[in-house]
């Protein structure tokens, strides 16, 4: 069976597609979207082959750890704000 597809583009069977193209020769080819899934979640930990063997993987942070990143950045400046509070408070008391 043939399927004309796109990059980007999503199928649904058993298991769902994602078509992706090889960054290495473009060639177009369908990854399951729990690989695609973990190999985001991986990064440079876990590659990709497309169907002539380039090996790939995913560059960058992945969003799980922006956000981690993100909300220990804001528990920082929240401790930081609350400090400056309490110094305040104990100004304007003296």
């Amino acid at each position: 069976m043939v399927i004309e597809a796109e990059a980007g583009e999503e199928f649904a069977g058993s298991e769902r597609l994602r078509v992706m193209g090889c960054p290495a020769c473009g060639v177009l080819h369908a990854i399951p979207e729990t690989l695609v899934r973990q190999a985001q979640q991986k990064r440079e930990a876990m590659a990709l082959y497309c169907p002539n063997g380039h090996a790939w993987h995913y560059l960058g942070t992945s969003d799980a750890q922006k956000l981690a990143e993100e909300r220990e950045r804001s528990a920082s400046l929240t401790a930081a704000l609350d400090q400056a509070r309490a110094m305040l408070a104990g100004a304007i008391s003296q």
